[in-house]
């Protein structure tokens, strides 16, 4: 059997193929770059602290309300790394156990598509 014919771990009785290695590390390197390569900074900036920026500057587009946008920005990158991840990974088909009102139901396509266009 070839690794793309084989079940996905935790695929249960849907016996959907598993997604192929170049395309898991893709999902990876998406949500990777989404998160570690945006995040970290972006947190900083959020915090208040004008690392690596202008001061002046800085101070006052943070007093023009410049916090609370970056911490939405950096909120939708993490969401973003999910969304990439979820092509790639079981939960991305079926609800996790611990999501209330739609535990271990299919994901439908029309929710990842909603979510990923809306970013």
């Amino acid at each position: 059997m070839s690794a793309l014919a084989m079940p996905r771990p935790g695929a249960g009785a849907t016996g959907i193929p598993g997604p192929p290695r170049r395309a898991v590390r893709a999902a990876y390197a998406s949500a990777l770059s989404a998160t570690l390569g945006f995040v970290p900074l972006h947190a900083i900036w959020a915090l208040g602290v004008p690392l690596w920026s202008n001061e002046e500057k800085f101070r006052a587009w943070y007093a023009e309300g410049g916090g609370p946008y970056l911490f939405v920005l950096c909120a939708m990158a993490v969401l973003a790394g999910a969304l990439a991840l979820s092509l790639v990974r079981p939960w991305g088909l079926v609800f996790p156990a611990w999501v209330p009102l739609v535990a271990e139901r299919p994901v439908a396509s029309r929710t990842l598509a909603a979510a990923a266009h809306a970013l």
